[in-house]
């Protein structure tokens, strides 16, 4: 649980990225998923990848707090 805790300080512009990501197709017949946002999500440098089951609990997180919605088909 710790490496979830760290996220806001190894990757700070990470919700605001997630938010850009989601909304740039918005509206479109493209279906853009975590694991295409994982892939796509430039690390800082000597930082791990984004984990796509912690990036999907704090999208879970972001859906609560009614700051994202996300279409689950």
């Amino acid at each position: 649980m710790k490496g979830f805790l760290d996220y806001d300080i190894k990757y700070p512009d990470l919700i605001l990225e997630v938010i850009k990501f989601f909304a740039q197709n918005h509206g479109s017949d493209a279906k853009r998923t975590i694991g295409d946002f994982c892939e796509e999500y430039k690390t800082p440098e000597g930082e791990d990848k984004i984990q796509p089951d912690i990036l999907g609990r704090i999208c879970d997180r972001m859906c609560e707090m009614r700051k994202i919605m996300i279409c689950v088909l």
